[in-house]
């Protein structure tokens, strides 16, 4: 039996790393593929048949903001608080990502991967009367982890806390040309949480952050396909509580397979929202035709839903979701275009509630890399049902909201390991009869804009 060579590799990856490991074969160097999210784990690395290769990527992001929003000056109408917050801020963070990748002697390939990252908040630890620097609250917590088995010819079987197939196909939605993501990425946290878009395609927390199978196909003629199944939204232990402490007992550790939960709304409504069975299938089309590349993706993701068991109708009731997905990038040189879509029965990251309005949510974008340099540029739409109906006092009905944003931006990779990035960002909301300040039905605040531009630095390695 032959050795297994163990080696410690570092890799200064490029800006366009693919978001997650082992996954379908690589398209055509004439196509360029912007990545899911930058912040996804860098691609996985080649190992010889009876080896396996073990790898530590570090990314380090340091940056310097300024903006602001139309919340800035809110004044909360209980405490007679104003909020106005500093219009800049300078901030960093990093994320570590420890994996390997084997290879059996008969060609089996197999391997395991994980992110961790920082918390952003500390632990609350009093400074004043501890004496303790704002960074002893630092802790680390795992956001992916996954493994995966598979073969050239067979295709890949990943399962663990990770990315959907639909998302790892996921084209046009234009996160690549600035490394910080627009509207998916680090600015927004400068606005007032009211005044910040919701991201609401499905590359985010909402959907890696949970436990799946997912199957990945080799390509056929420039096809390749995914599936994946999530039993519940369950995380990386599953969930200790659910439905308060009244169902603490009865329900116990991973409730959130459950199929059914009742006890009085106020205690149990968090737990309605939950989804159950989710599934997505997803097919992506990958070749050039002379000069020009073409990536298109299609793809349908549907779930159940935890049932509400009392016997008398609650205020809300939830739909499983059912949605429609596709993308498209068309690239000639360093020249990208294309965009993404997402239509059904979804809000935003969430199940939708019974009389809320179906979803639809568009991107569009380029995107021009040329030498050491790529800049770029996004607009994006989205109309969902926003707040949701009967979660607050007075009458039930809501208006659809509806946001757009603009992202400008690009990245200049002047060494190895090393790029500056700036990226500049517009954006609104709008909801009839919702106050997005105070979170609550009034006339008032039914209406947000947020602008801001962040200049960086990341370090990979």
């Amino acid at each position: 039996m032959k050795n297994l060579l163990l080696s410690a590799t570092i890799v200064a990856g490029a800006v366009f790393g693919v978001g997650g490991v082992a996954q379908a074969q690589p398209a055509p160097a004439v196509v360029v593929t912007p990545p899911a999210s930058p912040y996804a784990s860098l691609p996985s690395q080649v190992a010889l048949p009876g080896t396996a290769v073990v790898r530590l990527n570090v990314r380090l992001f340091a940056d310097a903001m300024v903006g602001g929003d139309s919340g800035s000056g809110y004044k909360n109408p209980t405490t007679g608080v104003a909020a106005k917050a500093a219009p800049y801020f300078f901030g960093e963070f990093m994320r570590i990502y420890p994996a390997f990748d084997g290879m059996t002697p008969n060609g089996i390939k197999y391997g395991a991967s994980a992110e961790i990252r920082q918390n952003s908040g500390g632990t609350g630890v009093n400074q004043a009367t501890n004496n303790l620097s704002g960074s002893s609250g630092n802790t680390l917590y795992w956001r992916r982890e996954m493994a995966y088995v598979g073969t050239d010819t067979a295709g890949t079987l990943r399962f663990g806390q990770t990315d959907q197939a639909l998302a790892l196909f996921e084209v046009g939605t234009f996160e690549n040309f600035d490394t910080e993501g627009g509207w998916n990425g680090n600015l927004p946290g400068l606005f007032s949480p009211a005044a910040q878009i919701n991201w609401v395609f499905l590359d985010t927390s909402s959907w890696y952050t949970t436990s799946k199978l997912v199957y990945l196909s080799p390509r056929f003629a420039g096809f390749d396909f995914g599936a994946s199944f999530e039993p519940s939204s369950n995380q990386t232990s599953g969930d200790a509580t659910c439905g308060g402490t009244a169902n603490t007992g009865a329900v116990g550790l991973g409730c959130a397979t459950v199929s059914s939960i009742s006890g009085p709304f106020a205690t149990i409504k968090g737990d309605l929202a939950r989804r159950r069975d989710m599934f997505d299938v997803t097919a992506r089309y990958t070749g050039k035709f002379g000069p020009v590349g073409l990536v298109a993706e299609g793809a349908y993701m549907g779930s159940g839903h935890v049932d509400d068991g009392n016997t008398a109708p609650d205020p809300v009731r939830y739909k499983g979701l059912s949605v429609l997905d596709g993308g498209v990038v068309v690239t000639l040189g360093g020249l990208a275009v294309g965009g993404h879509i997402d239509h059904g029965k979804i809000n935003g990251n969430a199940l939708l509630a019974a009389g809320q309005r179906d979803e639809t949510a568009f991107i569009a974008g380029g995107s021009y890399a040329f030498g050491p340099f790529i800049v770029g540029a996004s607009f994006l739409n989205e109309e969902y049902g926003g707040a949701a109906n009967g979660l607050y006092a007075g009458p039930a009905n809501f208006g659809e909201r509806h946001e757009q944003g603009v992202s400008i931006g690009g990245t200049f990779d002047w060494a190895p390991g090393i790029s500056l990035y700036t990226d500049y960002l517009y954006g609104t909301r709008h909801q009839a009869n919702y106050d997005f300040y105070a979170d609550t039905r009034a006339k008032t605040n039914n209406s947000t804009r947020a602008q801001g531009i962040d200049i960086g630095t990341i370090f990979r390695w």
